[in-house]
């Protein structure tokens, strides 16, 4: 039997991301448990990977480039924030066998980053490799059935830059910033209706209320601070 302290929480993150960093160190801190960041240049530079896929279960593992696995068996899961394959080509291609390439390592990667042992927040699925992304029309519809007042958007406004988040929806639990109440229970809505076990949403203030401006699967983990991070242990763990 594993002990708390000796279980360890992973994190998966792309080659330069602060939040993820953060979070290792407060993480740390808090001493529930061994903490790990992978990075995106790590799992691309793996010795290898291993992916078993059967009618009843899927298994994934793979050993890094210094020898050390990637899931442990003190591994209880962790914190998926890719947002592209950890992929690399070691000699060049001409541009369709590079399509073919990306194309074939995409579909290996999601359906093994969805076979990850133990708890995952943002787990791999059709949509991406870490969440559910959605243009921003569909995430208007979304909150808008959630309750949110919305804005009226332009066709043509599909992909727009990432709004930072006003607060993080955990577990059904709303973190950092002041919202009234009806506002935090129709973000919780909304990230239920995604299917997001974490989702940041970003919330701009007007004389008619609080609209909604944006949701990111893969927010700025320090707009909920500690007591999320702290939460996060305990689910994972």
């Amino acid at each position: 039997m594993i002990s708390s302290s000796e279980k360890e929480l992973l994190i998966l993150a792309e080659d330069s991301d602060p939040s993820a960093e953060w979070a290792v160190h407060y993480l740390k801190k808090l001493d529930f448990c061994r903490v790990r960041l992978v990075t995106h240049g790590q799992l691309a530079s793996a010795k290898n990977w291993v992916h078993r896929v059967n009618k009843n279960s899927a298994t994934f593992n793979g050993v890094l480039s210094n020898g050390t696995p990637l899931f442990r068996d003190q591994t209880t899961g962790g914190i998926n924030r890719l947002k592209q394959i950890p992929f690399k080509l070691e000699h060049p291609v001409d541009d369709q066998d590079y399509d073919y390439a990306v194309h074939e390592m995409t579909t290996f990667f999601v359906s093994a980053l969805e076979a990850m042992p133990g708890a995952w927040i943002n787990a791999a699925g059709p949509r991406s490799i870490a969440g559910n992304w959605r243009s921003k029309q569909e995430w208007h519809i979304l909150a808008a059935r959630a309750g949110l007042k919305t804005y009226r958007l332009s066709l043509d406004d599909l992909y727009p830059p990432e709004k930072e988040s006003s607060l993080i929806v955990y577990q059904g639990k709303t973190y950092g910033g002041e919202y009234p109440p009806e506002v935090k229970e129709q973000c919780i809505r909304l990230a239920n209706l995604t299917g997001h076990t974490m989702l940041g949403i970003s919330l701009e203030p007007t004389i008619e209320g609080w609209f909604f401006n944006g949701a990111a699967p893969i927010p700025d983990l320090e707009t909920g601070g500690v007591p999320l991070l702290a939460d996060i242990a305990k689910n994972v763990l």
